[in-house]
């Protein structure tokens, strides 16, 4: 295996809070592969929230202590190989 040259150390292998492997790459770029999205919605009965949270967000709707909201989440899928 390649490994990436001239960045930084990952902070987690230095934390103590992970098990890394040895042969684990411990230098890269931070990718974070999910993003919360959060929505607040205005409307009546669980049932309307719920359709209008899927409808227009693609997300799942929680009431909760701080209201009505939508939850949605971007995922990364892929990463690109390019050789430079």
């Amino acid at each position: 295996m390649k490994y990436v040259k001239n960045f930084p150390r990952c902070s987690a292998t230095e934390s103590g809070k992970f098990i890394w492997n040895v042969d684990d790459p411990v230098f890269g770029v931070n990718v974070p592969v999910w993003k919360q999205l959060v929505y607040d919605v205005d409307c009546g009965d669980d049932q309307e929230c719920d359709n209008l949270c899927f409808t227009q967000y693609n997300a799942e709707f929680i009431n909760g202590k701080n209201g009505k909201k939508c939850y949605a989440y971007q995922v990364i899928v892929t990463l690109m190989n390019t050789r430079f």
